[in-house]
This record gives structure tokens, sequence and C-alpha cells, in this order.
């Protein structure tokens, strides 16, 4: 029997998986991509890691400082392809550092690019031993009512400033409630009551003022941007507390940092303001680490940060971060809401900026303690309680301590939601850092990243395509957000200082959770007799000869039947590529690794399948292709007869073809995706199929009626 041959080499309109589903197109899942390499070939992988390095900002001079603290990343979605992304400059916990530089740099999904936008210097009463760790950010919008503009002044009608908190420093944008829709932003300069603000022009690209006349009561949205964080302080237990900046504007982050005054008695300025839980200068409160919840509304919000009573205890404190500031010099004590009582947690703390707390979707809230993690269900979370810890995950490395020893150092904790699992890393770089769903009395499930030793300077040698997350025996700091792990070293060196966005959640060990895969579209071999074997066409490392490293390895599976409705259960196919049985029609899923050693996974450019075929597929040389006759566009191809048969014209068989990959086939006899016609009149008129239509230079074509891959050439083969 001859071997023939199908190749899919990813070319055809796809769909998103697994919102939804189509058998006729490339179903690309969770955090896939499709994209073309520098050798303008196409392939299909995870996203891969971008990143950042700090060292290479020139307009920053250079990073005198290391970023960031363990624990001091941040960020927030922007919109459907925007992510801020925070890190504040690093320094001991005891530092008499002054102001505190907090740098913004936005991750672009569509270009899987870090860039960094710039900086501010966050200063507060008293301005000495200023520590910023667990960044938090908040974008909410002012879109109640409607407004006019004359001028400077906006003057509003249903709007409620005043009262929902609106900050003077915050941007303003007239004709939607929508961001997305706004071109030109104004910047708040006065807000005077619940319907009069004023505006200004704040920045060189904001909209000029005076001549403003917007008459006619317009949608608008003010954009409400602060910032939260915890100042602690090993030395100076009177200037702990939560620091929230209010009025804020992406803008206003520049290359040279735009100075933030320490808040006085004024609510609602750009200014930093101290949060704390008691009306004296001396408070007792020691916050370490912080979440923030939903807003409830514009004057509720709630905040709750782990204090450190002793290295064996925790308590938890709630403020109401939206709550009007009654303020003393910039501080105030009015958004304090309660605190528990302490409770041991079993831990071996011997540091406290290493007590970060994280939450995941189930509500519950998680504490890291060096040798295990607490679980603190928020509805054990009450004033004076000493109860509030359920249960604890003990550092457990898989395979147990015989095949990993311990850190006994679990620093930073980050909640992967739609895999539930925690990424955790390690106060010293020298294990290698935790992927683990919770599981009290478990091991930790598995391992990633690796201290390869590269110097990070590497990347100026030519061949060095990029760069790999590895951490170099320091510890990392990391923020979730939108299905990308940003992860951040707190090395000493600048050319370590590099910012990651790693895509972990696409891992095949979480594929039928995330739906992080690939399938291809039905593939057709309707002759097949015997299926022998499948090729992958791959790029399997990256960097070229003197610095090679594999990628991550990928899985590949496939199926026979189901195909069209997904009910069909997958078959692996192993490394060596054999395959067994036939069918008429075949799909293939690819599933990938971004755990391991570097996080990269490998790139795919093609699959193809070697069967036994039960027919000859030999094109007829009877006929000629048309080109005037044809119209691929709507799915027609025709042919000139040049020779005849003396006979009725046998069965004809139709493949087409899109590239390689076999989209549809059909014969005369038994069509079920198409119409066949002849003409002899040079394609005038056109008559249904006769066999007995038998001459030279009269034409057939063929009229697909199912719906063929668009943007693609397609090939016709026609045989008997």
């Amino acid at each position: 029997m001859p071997t023939n041959h199908l190749t899919y080499e990813f070319n055809t309109d796809t769909v998103s998986y697994s919102a939804s589903y189509d058998s006729t197109k490339l179903n690309m899942g969770y955090l896939m991509t499709r994209s073309i390499d520098t050798n303008s070939k196409t392939y299909v992988s995870p996203i891969e890691p971008g990143f950042l390095r700090g060292f290479e900002i020139t307009s920053v001079t250079p990073y005198s400082f290391t970023f960031p603290n363990l624990n001091s990343l941040g960020s927030i979605k922007y919109d459907s392809d925007t992510i801020w992304l925070f890190a504040a400059s690093a320094d001991s916990a005891g530092s008499g550092a002054a102001a505190k530089r907090i740098l913004l740099s936005t991750y672009k999904k569509s270009t899987n690019q870090l860039n960094y936008v710039g900086s501010i210097n966050a200063s507060f009463d008293p301005n000495t031993f200023h520590t910023c760790v667990s960044i938090k950010p908040s974008l909410e919008f002012h879109t109640t009512g409607s407004v006019t503009v004359i001028g400077t002044q906006v003057t509003g009608s249903g709007t409620l400033w005043q009262t929902d908190g609106a900050c003077v420093g915050n941007r303003i944008g007239f004709g939607s409630t929508s961001s997305a829709d706004i071109t030109t932003w104004y910047q708040i300069s006065s807000i005077s009551n619940n319907t009069a603000l004023t505006i200004t022009r704040g920045v060189a690209t904001d909209g000029f003022v005076p001549n403003l006349n917007i008459t006619g009561s317009v949608p608008y949205v003010i954009e409400d941007f602060r910032l939260l964080y915890v100042n602690y302080s090993d030395t100076q237990p009177s200037t702990r507390s939560i620091i929230l900046i209010k009025g804020l504007r992406p803008e206003i982050f520049t290359t040279s940092p735009t100075a933030l005054p320490a808040a006085t008695t004024v609510d609602n300025l750009r200014a930093c303001y101290r949060l704390v839980d008691g009306a004296t200068a001396n408070a007792t409160y020691s916050p370490i680490s912080l979440i923030l919840e939903t807003k409830n509304s514009f004057t509720q919000q709630y905040a709750y940060s782990v204090s450190r009573p002793a290295a064996t205890t925790i308590s938890i404190q709630r403020f109401n971060v939206r709550a009007p500031l009654v303020l003393t010099a910039g501080r105030a004590s009015s958004s304090f809401d309660f605190t528990t009582g302490a409770q041991a947690h079993g831990g071996t703390d011997t540091s406290p900026e290493y007590n970060v707390m994280e939450t995941d979707n189930k509500g519950n809230y998680y504490v890291s303690h060096y040798t295990r993690m607490s679980r603190i269900p928020t509805g054990s979370i009450v004033s004076g309680s000493t109860t509030f810890i359920a249960n604890h995950m003990i550092e457990n490395p898989p395979g147990g301590t015989g095949s990993f020893a311990l850190s006994s150092q679990l620093a930073d904790i980050t909640y992967l939601p739609v895999i539930d699992r925690f990424y955790i890393s390690h106060r010293q770089g020298t294990i290698r850092n935790y992927i683990t769903r919770f599981s009290s009395g478990s091991q930790f499930e598995t391992q990633t990243h690796v201290n390869h030793i590269n110097q990070q300077s590497t990347y100026l040698v030519s061949e060095f395509d990029q760069l790999t997350p590895h951490f170099i025996s320091t510890r990392l700091s990391s923020t979730y957000c939108d299905g990308r792990l940003f992860v951040a070293r707190a090395a000493a060196s600048s050319n370590n200082n590099i910012i990651y966005s790693l895509p972990l959640e696409a891992d095949q060990q979480f594929e039928t959770t995330s739906s992080a895969c690939i399938i291809t579209p039905e593939l057709f071999t309707p002759s097949a007799s015997a299926y022998n074997k499948v090729y992958v066409e791959d790029t399997a490392y990256f960097n070229t000869t003197r610095f090679a490293i594999p990628r991550e390895p990928y899985t590949l599976y496939y199926r026979t039947s189901g195909i069209s409705d997904n009910s069909g259960a997958w078959t692996l196919i192993s490394p060596s590529g054999s395959i067994s049985g036939s069918a008429s029609s075949i799909q293939f899923k690819l599933t990938f690794s971004t755990l391991g050693y570097y996080s990269i996974p490998s790139r795919i450019h093609g699959i193809t399948l070697l069967y036994s075929s039960s027919i000859i597929q030999q094109a007829i040389s009877n006929y000629d292709p048309s080109v005037l006759q044809t119209n691929v566009g709507s799915q027609i191809f025709a042919w000139r007869q040049t020779a005849k048969f003396n006979q009725n014209i046998p069965d004809l068989n139709l493949n087409l073809y899109s590239g390689s990959a076999l989209v549809l086939t059909d014969s005369v006899s038994a069509s079920v995706s198409g119409s066949w016609e002849y003409s002899t009149t040079e394609g005038n008129t056109w008559l249904p199929w006769s066999s007995t239509a038998d001459a030279v230079n009269n034409y057939i074509r063929y009229t697909a009626t199912d719906p063929l891959p668009s943007g693609s050439i397609i090939k016709a083969l026609l045989y008997v």
C-alpha cells in the first residue's frame, strides 16, 4: 500500500478555547499564542517569559538601588491589554531612608512586553525609617451622574464627588463612562462639593482648559487611582503604619521621580496618609503585610493587615480605607476598625519582613512563617479572637526531605487562582521555589526555577536570545495579575535587577483545570488504512550553539472520535511518535510545561502524520486547472478537459489542502461537501454533472458547501 502524509502547520482560523470549541478551527487554550519567529515560520506555544531589565533603563541614573523589597511588587489590570506593575526600591527593614521611590511599569498582553514608565517619591511625617512592602494598587471609577463643563469649571448633575471621596490630583475625562473611550484627560485641581470641581492641565498630554464648552449633561469618568503599602521598621515602632497614597494618575510616574508630599490635615488630596490603630504617635501597630479586599462602596473598602507582636505570634487588623480620614499631622486612626488578639503560629520567624499574607478565591487568608503556611478563614477574623488560625501546611518538599532539603525559609507566597495553587519563594535562593495546593499534612506538589549561574550581563552576547528566570541565590518577590506571575529579584547587583512575567498557570500539570492546551482542527484521512507515525517540527532550544538551553517539554495527544462535539477521549502519543489504528479523520492536542528549570516553553511549527493509504492518489492528466473559472473566495474549483477518456468519465475524487493540511475530501459518486457541474460553453452555462459529457474543452467545476479556512491558500488535487 502507498504511504501518504498529512501535515498541519497551525495556519487556519482560530477560536478561543474553552470559552468555545470549533472542530473546524485551531482551538487556542488559556495563555496559548500563535506567532511568527525570526525565520518567518509560524509556531504555537504558551506565552513566553517577558522581562524588564532595570539596568537597561538609561533614563534612570542608573538604578542606584535594588528592587524590590520582598513582598513589594504590586499589580492591577488597567484594561483588556494592559497591566500596571509597581515595585519599590529595596532597603533593610530598619533603614533610615526618607522619601520612598515606587516605580511603575506596564505589561502589554498583545506584545508580551514590559516597559518602564517612571516613578514617584512618597513621603510621610515623620519621613524617616521608611520601608515599602506589600504594595496594593487600587483603581476605581466615579461615573455617577453627568456633567457640563465651562472652562475650568465642571458642574455635576446627580454626582457625589465629595461623598464618594473623589480626590484632587486624579484625572477626569468627558463623553464616556469608560476610560477606554477617553482620548483627552484633565487633572482635578479642586473639589468644592458633590457637584462642583475645577480642572487644570496637569501634564503636557492633557487637553487645554480655558475654552472648554461641553454642554448637554454628558457622561464622564474619574479614575480613582490609589496605592496602599505597609511601612515596617525594626527600629522605629512609631513610624509603622499603612501608607495610603491618594490622588494619583499614571502620568506623574516620570523618569525624574515626582515628589508626593506627606498629608497634613486635609483628606482626599494627592498626598501620603498614614493609617494607624491609635490616636497617639507611639501607636503599637506593627504591620508586615496587607490584603486589600474588593470595594463594597465608595465609602467602604476593607484592608486587612498582619502584625507581628512577637516572633512566635501574629494578629490581624481591619481598616476601612475608604472611610473619611480625621487627620493629625497626616496620621489617622479613623479608618481603623478592629484587631484580633495574638495567636501563636508555630513557625520559626527570625525576621518580620517575611510574614507575607495572601488570599485565595475561597474566603481564606494565608500567612508564611518560614517553616509553614497558616490558613485563616476570613470568617474567623473578628475583634479579639485568638483562634483565627485554622490549620497549617508545614514545608515538606516533593518526595520528602530525602529528595530535597528543607529551606526553613518560606517567604513570599502568591496565589495562582486559575490552577488553585501557590507560588512560594524562599528568603535565600538556594532551594528551588515551590508550586503547591494548600493541603495540611501533605507534601508540596512540585518545584520550579533553578540557579543556572548565568551572569545577567550575558544578554550582551549576540547569540544569547533571552534571559531565563533563574534566582541566582537571591530571594524573589512576586505578584499575580490576569494570568501572569510577575517575579523580581531582591538583588544587590544592578545587573540582576530584573522583573519577569511568567506563564506558570499554562503548565500541562493543570491543563484539565485551566484548559491550557492547543487543539487542531479535525484533519481528514479518508483513505487511511493504518496510521504509522507522527512527526513534530519544533524549536526545542533557545539561544544558539554556545549558549543553547533546552526549552521545557511538551506532550502530544490524538483522538479519532468525539471530534465534532469535543466529547472524545485523548490518547497519549509516545515520544517515538508511533501511532496505531486508522480513521477517516484525526485531531491532535498539545500541552506544554512552563514550570521546570527555565519556564520557557517549546515552539511547535507543524505536525505530520504518515499513514498507509488504500487509494493511490494520482492527479488525473485529462484535466488542467482553470484559473479563469476558479474562484477560491466563493469556494469554486474548476478544470478544462484536455483529453478524452473515450468512455464515460470515471468517478472523480477531490482533495483540498490548506498548506499541507487536508481540509476537505469529496467525490462525484458520494458527494457530501459540495456539488459537481460541467459546461460545454466555456463556463457561460453550467449543467448538473453527467459522466457522459466526455469532450475536449468541456469544463467541470466543484463548489464546496462546507466552509473552508479563510485567509489560506487552497490547493486542489483531482484524481481517480
